[in-house]
C-alpha cells in the first residue's frame, strides 16, 4: 500500500513501464491510523460530515507528497490527509 512509501512508488513506475501490463489500478483516498476514521475533515461524533476538499481555492492539490523513503515514517503513514497516488 501507499504506507510502504518509496517501494510502492517504484512498483507503480515499474508496472506502468512493463510492456505486458494490461491495466493498472491507482488508488486515491485518504490516510488513517485506525479503521474508524473517515476522510480528512470528518471527525468522530459528527452527525453530518463535509470532507475537506482535495484541491484548495488556488487549484493546488492538498495531497500527501510523493514518498522518498520506504517504509513511510509512522507519523506520515498515519497522518489523515488525502493520498493521491495518481499524481505521483
Amino acid at each position: 500500500t501507499y504506507k510502504n512509501g518509496l517501494e510502492y512508488h517504484q512498483q507503480q513506475k515499474f508496472l506502468l513501464a512493463w510492456p505486458k501490463t494490461t491495466k493498472i489500478l491507482l488508488w486515491g483516498g485518504f490516510g488513517w491510523s485506525d479503521t474508524q476514521q473517515g476522510p480528512p475533515g470528518c471527525e468522530p461524533g459528527q452527525e453530518l460530515c463535509t470532507p475537506e476538499p482535495v484541491f484548495n481555492d488556488a487549484g493546488e492539490a492538498a495531497c500527501m507528497a510523493t514518498p522518498t523513503i520506504s517504509p513511510l515514517p509512522r507519523e506520515q503513514a498515519q497522518k489523515r490527509q488525502w493520498v493521491c497516488e495518481h499524481r505521483w
